[in-house]
């Protein structure tokens, strides 16, 4: 069983989450935390933690919002224990994906579908618009 974790600063990981659950509905193998202003980093890895400690053997995805931040670097530590993945640049496809994938996901798979999650991302260009067009 897999369990994914988001972790942000701020409230975007909570803002992930009822995001997510628009698309795919109640989830339960989803959670997140947030690292609030003024709180040391250390307090979202313990509370990392006593989750995972809580919830037993279980593939664990945690998914931070950015690369070298303090909650990257915080939860990091986990990513040396077996079956705990640290993944960084949270978007919500892929949060949809990993949480679609049947069963659980394995190193190459994540890293497949962290792939697959960057083509979503795109400047999108349209024709530059004329006054005489509808603009809606």
């Amino acid at each position: 069983m897999k369990k994914i974790i988001l972790a942000s600063h701020g409230k975007l990981s909570e803002g992930m989450y009822d995001s997510v659950r628009m698309i795919v509905g109640n989830v339960d193998d989803l959670v997140y935390f947030g690292l609030k202003e003024g709180q040391d980093n250390n307090e979202i890895a313990e509370s990392v933690s006593t989750y995972m400690n809580e919830n037993g053997d279980q593939t664990y995805i945690i998914v931070c919002d950015l690369l070298g931040g303090s909650v990257s670097n915080a939860v990091s530590r986990f990513s040396g224990k077996d079956d705990v993945y640290v993944i960084n640049g949270m978007n919500m496809g892929l949060v949809i994906s990993l949480l679609l994938e049947p069963g659980d996901l394995g190193k190459e798979r994540i890293v497949e579908l962290i792939e697959e999650s960057k083509t979503g991302v795109n400047l999108v260009e349209l024709e530059p618009l004329s006054f005489e067009d509808d603009i809606i």
